[in-house]
């Protein structure tokens, strides 16, 4: 090797060296910061696996109710206003079909149903029932109950389900017993909903549906329930909205997975 060229890598070399020096002094300091272990992030914590594990169990709770029919009294309030306090029947069907009758002084009045495409509605009038029929969106039962839920989440609740919303991360908050575990469901831009849970179990106390602006929906509370079959179900439903809107329902008979057809939740006019 010829001595112009060692002289010229030598001189690369003292241009080099202090680089070397300073880098090796950066990474030594933040190794001793981090302990010198590599970071954790996006490894999800015990609770997150925790929380997961909730959320399966609940999405996976009376799978195999598919139908159900009961018989109770109604309640609804819209702005603190009673407009339904009466004896109702009902049967309902997987995802989203509902046919429900509400009876006063024993005889049949208001009549809604869903087939999961169309809402349908029989209501008295003073020369005849009216009748309507519009597409099964998630305003329509709104229209009834003043409360933004859809069918296919209060067939959901009558069957003894916690209607889950979409989500990509879940985080489970331990509580007290009175309080019970906090399930938090979320998207990117925020919480979507909020599960209560028996303190160190999994079973529902009450929820709230978000909105995304992250105001509360709605919100469930799951007041009693009862096993029939092997399943548990509600005896005591009520779902609310603000201090003054309620959907509530006391069961007093309840049917597992009775047989169905499509004509139930179709409703014609009266003639």
């Amino acid at each position: 090797m010829s001595t112009q060229l060692q002289t010229s890598r030598a001189y690369r070399w003292r241009l080099i060296w202090p680089l070397v020096l300073a880098a090796t002094v950066i990474f030594s300091g933040c190794a001793q910061m981090t302990g010198g272990k590599p970071s954790a992030t996006g490894v999800p914590s015990p609770a997150d696996n925790l929380a997961a594990v909730r959320a399966a169990e609940l999405s996976e709770l009376n799978q195999t109710l598919i139908s159900c029919s009961g018989v109770g009294k109604l309640t609804v309030k819209r702005e603190g206003r009673v407009f339904l306090n009466d004896r109702v029947a009902w049967v309902g069907a997987a995802p989203d079909k509902l046919s429900l009758v509400v009876f006063v002084s024993g005889f049949p009045a208001l009549r809604f149903a869903s087939d999961g495409s169309w809402f349908y509605l029989i209501e008295p009038g003073e020369s005849k029932p009216r009748f309507e029929r519009m597409r099964a969106s998630d305003s329509a039962l709104a229209r009834i109950i003043g409360i933004q839920i859809t069918f296919e989440e209060i067939v959901s609740l009558l069957r003894g389900r916690v209607p889950l919303a979409d989500f990509s991360t879940a985080r489970l908050t331990p509580g007290t017993v009175d309080r019970g575990d906090e399930l938090t469901l979320k998207k990117w831009w925020g919480a979507q909903e909020k599960i209560w849970l028996e303190a160190g179990g999994s079973r529902p106390l009450r929820m709230e549906r978000c909105e995304r602006s992250g105001s509360q929906r709605y919100r469930v509370v799951f007041n009693e329930s009862m096993r029939i079959d092997g399943y548990r179900v509600p005896r005591r439903l009520g779902i609310f909205a603000g201090a003054e809107t309620e959907f509530s329902l006391v069961i007093d008979r309840y049917l597992p997975n009775p047989e169905v057809s499509p004509e139930m939740f179709v409703l014609t006019p009266i003639q």
